[in-house]
């Protein structure tokens, strides 16, 4: 019962405006919107994230939280914000999937009748239940949109008028054990190496947490790397590649080696519409300081534990740069809502962040 209010309560703040919400449930109701643009302003900044990869992760999400769930309460005065122990969906993909990454797709909390599940979709989003064909909010008087107007990071160039869940990146999966585990879990809670506040918070914003936002949002738009780079890279160069986009484009758009176009037509293709290289490929100089810049971020994540190779950037031929970075330059990959700015769309993320509040 408390489930179905929430739910009940999520899909009304999605359905409504605040000015409607407001007038149907009292002046604390606040829409879906209103937290989305507070999180995606926040964490969009060309500068700086204001949300993540820093000492504010924690305190942020949980007074994030706490403003949604005093307007939850405007529609249902009963409810509190739950929390998903996501350590219980790794444990079940092990004991009844055999270890599969499908098997945490099998767990409850993707049924019909809680988040919904898109794993069935091509078009990656959920087609069945309370949230199916869940609709992007669009910007208005300012604030971080997409190149198509819709409230989506600048680097996310997604033209789906739906919520984007894709689950893997380009078909690629990172393995489960990067799903939090209990033993992550309680390593981060009790572990010495802990105890101080700075090691402590600097740590929770990722392997606590932050795979749940990769699982579930993932990249489109991408599949086939390995054919669409026409054999310039293997297929542990493509799954690297897949793997790799879990920061790359965001943060090359913040260090300015890719734009985002300002405006795509909404009936502009998607294939037209995608990050835009800042220098040519053709200009041997730039071309290899970009692609000094990717072994960089590859080597980067690899020493995070993530499951990301480099060798094959090193391998490249300079001869092959070019040709490479053609390709690179002109895909139109774009991420989930879970893994951009815009994440509070999903209603999937609203429990994450109270487990990590609870574990604190």
């Amino acid at each position: 019962e408390d489930r179905a209010r929430f739910f009940d309560a999520f899909a009304a703040m999605h359905g409504n405006s605040t000015s409607a919400g407001r007038a149907a449930y009292g002046d604390a109701f606040k829409s879906l919107d209103h937290f989305v643009r507070i999180h995606l302003n926040l964490a969009a900044g060309r500068d700086v994230d204001q949300l993540h990869d820093g000492m504010g992760f924690l305190t942020q999400h949980v007074a994030l939280s706490n403003a949604f769930e005093k307007a939850l309460q405007a529609v249902a005065p009963r409810l509190a914000l739950p929390y998903w122990d996501v350590t219980e969906d790794s444990t079940l993909a092990v004991t009844r999937h055999g270890g599969d990454v499908a098997g945490l797709w099998a767990s409850e909390v993707w049924r019909d009748d809680w988040f919904g599940n898109a794993t069935g979709s091509a078009a990656h989003v959920v087609e069945r239940g309370r949230f199916a064909y869940q609709t992007v909010g669009r910007g208005a008087g300012g604030g971080a949109t997409n190149p198509y107007g819709l409230l989506r990071a600048p680097w996310n160039v997604n033209k789906s008028p739906y919520l984007t869940r894709a689950h893997t990146f380009c078909g690629e999966s990172f393995s489960l054990s990067m799903w939090p585990s209990c033993a992550a879990h309680y390593n981060f809670t009790f572990h010495p190496a802990y105890d101080a506040w700075y090691d402590y918070v600097w740590a929770a914003g990722y392997s606590p947490h932050g795979p749940v936002h990769y699982f579930v949002g993932g990249y489109v738009n991408c599949a086939g790397l390995e054919e669409r780079f026409g054999g310039l890279i293997d297929a542990d160069g493509a799954r690297s590649l897949a793997l790799l986009l879990l920061g790359v484009p965001k943060n090359l758009w913040r260090d300015g080696y890719v734009e985002s176009p300002s405006y795509c037509a909404a009936d502009a293709e998607q294939t037209s519409c995608h990050l835009v290289c800042a220098g040519e490929p053709s200009d041997a100089t730039w071309a290899a300081e970009m692609m000094v810049i990717l072994l960089h971020y590859a080597e980067l994540f690899s020493k995070t534990g993530l499951d990301i190779k480099y060798e094959w950037l090193e391998r490249m031929a300079p001869s092959n740069y070019t040709a490479f970075l053609d390709v690179f330059c002109t895909m139109a990959w774009a991420p989930g809502e879970q893994m951009e700015a815009a994440s509070p769309a999903d209603v999937s993320f609203w429990p994450i962040h109270p487990t990590m509040e609870r574990l604190w």
